[in-house]
């Protein structure tokens, strides 16, 4: 036997009668011949939540239908006096208010097949990918799944919705560096919406001054994909929340570039070059005038004409022909082409510049900072609607790339030389490394650095031991004296 209901609970919005959260703190209560509740009975809802009202107050959504189900097996033989409504807030004070609807107790019914494989199936949402049609299959390695709600505090527990999504990943835009963000996700859909999942905490940092990255941001690009990811399926825009998605055969987490400008430990994502790719969708990069793109890349054998990244061939795009050169354009005109063939020599960073303006030589490609080819941009080129693609080029055949890619940008603006050249430059220098004490409680203290490895001593002069610790770092030393620094790799 199960006992279900729906139930809407008011929010202040609503309704001057109601407090706070008062109204969440509600559930319906059944009354037993032999004197026991269900409140008291340790039987939970569909979520593995107490069905006593104060522990429904953390997982029902103010203003909105939810679904509460119970099964009632384990009280088989008890009957059933009276259905109350129990209200139970801890220190709670002032109103709450709502609605109850759909009181049901119900049999499960057992069906000799499952009448409804394969059949047709739809779901006022769901996630693309998660289709409704998987909810009945027959794959136990499918599912259905509605859009998730997005929810964001600045203290935990206190999570208000601020976006909505239909996959699994969303981009938290316009935050404050340095400020603990809460975080939780729900799935909704007409029928109302579920409880909060577990809560994460995220601390946005800025790029460390003077590293590659930090560079970058200060030219203010459109979208930045570091590609330095070593799990999951989201390619991460650290500028605008432009995110991709990595499609096929990519291997994340492989070594990225191993200059002194790029935080340690540096990642890449490496490309099979045949069915992987970053698809990014189109958003604001239809652009048909200026524009400037960049991308580091390590080519260790001999590919095909192949993309780095591009919007379509008659759009923009940077790729290296069959010979290893690498290439840039804007629409469709002659690609400027490098002379020097790239396979074999490591990471080298390639950028093409338009300058939006119709003139001779308004195309430039440069490799490590340096100009290597031009051509001209004849007329303004035409748009598409488009992805942008990182890695190949699904909109024609063979043109992936066999080789890593990081640290990708594009910009609607045209880098000048001298910005190019101090790109470059910013690759090959150190950032400066700060590393900061703070007293923590009972004699502790808290280390923090922004990269590099943690090494300790309990003698200035060494032997330093490598600390596998990452920052934040508390400890409470044993010496009567310990020496701390910070290098990096």
């Amino acid at each position: 036997m199960h006992f279900s209901y729906w139930i809407l609970p008011q929010s202040p919005k609503n309704t001057g009668l109601v407090s706070g959260s008062n109204s969440a703190f509600v559930a319906l209560d059944l009354i037993f011949t032999d004197g026991t509740e269900l409140r008291d009975s340790a039987l939970t809802d569909q979520h593995s939540v107490s069905v006593n009202p104060q522990y429904q107050g953390s997982i029902l959504v103010l203003a909105t239908w939810n679904y509460v189900t119970v099964d009632m097996t384990p009280l088989a033989g008890k009957t059933v006096n009276r259905v109350d409504l129990g209200y139970n807030q801890p220190g709670g004070t002032g109103g709450y208010r709502g609605y109850v609807d759909d009181i049901a107790f119900t049999t499960p019914a057992t069906a000799a097949a499952n009448i409804a494989l394969n059949r047709p199936a739809s779901g006022d949402s769901q996630q693309g990918g998660n289709l409704a049609g998987n909810g009945n299959d027959g794959n136990n390695g499918t599912r259905w799944s509605a859009n998730y709600i997005f929810k964001r505090s600045a203290g935990s527990g206190g999570e208000v919705s601020i976006g909505s999504t239909t996959n699994t990943v969303y981009a938290d835009t316009g935050l404050t560096n340095g400020t603990t963000y809460y975080y939780v996700v729900a799935a909704q859909n007409l029928l109302g919406q579920s409880g909060n999942s577990a809560e994460v905490a995220a601390t946005p940092q800025p790029p460390v001054p003077g590293s590659y990255a930090a560079t970058l941001v200060a030219d203010h690009p459109l979208a930045y994909w570091p590609l330095n990811e070593t799990n999951g399926t989201a390619a991460y825009d650290l500028v605008g929340g432009h995110n991709g998605t990595y499609v096929g055969g990519v291997t994340l987490g492989q070594p990225g570039v191993p200059l002194a400008g790029f935080i340690t430990p540096d990642y890449a994502a490496l490309f099979n070059g045949t069915s992987g790719y970053v698809d990014i969708p189109e958003g604001p990069f239809n652009i048909t005038g200026v524009i400037t793109m960049v991308a580091w890349i390590n080519v260790p054998v001999a590919p095909g004409f192949s993309d780095i990244i591009g919007h379509g061939d008659g759009s923009w795009c940077m790729s290296v022909d069959a010979s290893g050169q690498p290439g840039g354009s804007d629409g469709n005109v002659g690609d400027a082409t490098g002379s020097a063939s790239i396979v074999g020599a490591g990471w080298k960073m390639v950028a093409f510049t338009y300058t939006g303006v119709n003139t001779g030589n308004n195309g430039s490609l440069y490799v490590n900072g340096t100009l290597v080819a031009q051509n001209t941009v004849s007329t303004t080129p035409a748009g598409n609607a488009y992805d942008v693609w990182i890695g190949s080029a699904p909109d024609y055949v063979g043109r992936g790339l066999p080789g890593s890619i990081a640290h990708a940008a594009v910009f609607n603006t045209a880098l000048s030389p001298t910005q190019v050249r101090a790109l470059n430059n910013a690759s090959l220098v150190a950032s400066p490394v700060t590393l900061k004490i703070a007293p923590a409680g009972s004699g502790g203290l808290t280390f923090n650095w922004l990269e590099g490895t943690l090494l300790q001593a309990t003698n200035v002069a060494g032997p330093w031991t490598t600390n596998p610790a990452a920052s934040p770092y508390t400890t409470a030393p044993t010496n009567a004296q310990m020496y701390f620094k910070v290098r990096v790799n």
